[in-house]
């Protein structure tokens, strides 16, 4: 089994760029609202973390960056939209 994870993650080295990109943020403000709509949060019963702050703009980044959710399947450009789904949801 390891043997084929290894040859499938090599195989998808090649077919994919890899790009890593790093920003610095100020998240300050976000982090005073997630303090505010915490206490709220956990009288539902929810444990109130970044991440659903963390998606929601990640969403809203391949709204207005489609080609960032793109791939290529045989020479082929595919925008994909599956975010939408969820952007809809909210």
């Amino acid at each position: 089994i390891r043997k084929i994870i290894a040859q499938n993650m090599l195989s998808s080295l090649k077919e994919s760029a890899q790009v890593t990109a790093m920003e610095d943020i100020d998240i300050s403000k976000l982090w005073l609202l997630r303090e505010k709509e915490k206490e709220k949060a956990e009288k539902q019963g929810i444990k109130l973390t970044l991440l659903p702050f963390i998606v929601k703009a990640v969403i809203a980044s391949l709204h207005e960056n489609p080609l960032l959710n793109a791939s290529i399947e045989d020479e082929e450009l595919i925008i994909k939209k599956y975010y939408v789904k969820m952007l809809d949801a909210s």
